[in-house]
């Protein structure tokens, strides 16, 4: 079930994380209801250019997400919980499109590909850890179904946890740890 490997993949992303929390500001995106971690992904062509096209979608769906929950939640009858709820989307909605700038600036000046490249690798790392949780609670799946059921999840367990390590070899490709440095 969770080899060895898998293990010591986890550690380095947990590491990573801590690396991020150390070295920068809080992102303004975390993987949610608005931001669901990204499925099905290709690494085709450079891990910067694929993962970086990754990010785009992601922040656009989930600013879309975002733009759709706050035009329902405006439809409701005003209360105070309502106009709570859209002040949050509002915050929400106006940290993601910060952060879509930043992924989308290719400006060339260093501090900015830097701040681009941690924010990147943030996400990164992020969607490698839900993607670890996910490969997780389908390995329970497996232990406490029979069938069918079992097979699907162990299934869906090797593809999630495939997917992170995928991540994580993408993260330390040399296009991204090149990336910032001239």
């Amino acid at each position: 079930m969770a080899s060895g490997k898998h293990k010591s993949v986890s550690a380095a992303f947990f590491g990573g994380l801590v690396w991020c929390a150390l070295t920068g500001p809080a992102l303004s995106v975390n993987v949610g209801p608005y931001f669901p971690v990204p499925q099905y992904f290709t690494m085709s062509g450079s891990a910067k250019d694929a993962l970086l096209k990754l990010q785009d979608a992601w922040l656009q769906s989930g600013i879309a997400a975002l733009k759709k929950a706050r035009a329902e939640a405006a439809a409701q009858p005003p209360s105070e919980a309502v106009e709570q709820k859209i002040k949050d989307l509002d915050d929400q909605l106006a940290a993601a499109t910060k952060e879509a700038e930043l992924a989308a600036n290719e400006e060339g000046m260093r501090d900015v590909q830097l701040e681009r490249k941690r924010a990147l690798l943030a996400n990164v790392v992020r969607w490698a850890n839900a993607l670890d949780k996910l490969a997780t609670e389908q390995l329970k799946l497996t232990l406490l179904k029979d069938g069918a059921e079992r097979d699907e999840a162990e299934r869906m367990n090797r593809l999630y946890a495939s997917q992170a390590e995928q991540l994580e070899t993408a993260r330390t490709d040399p296009s991204i740890e090149a990336w910032g440095k001239n």
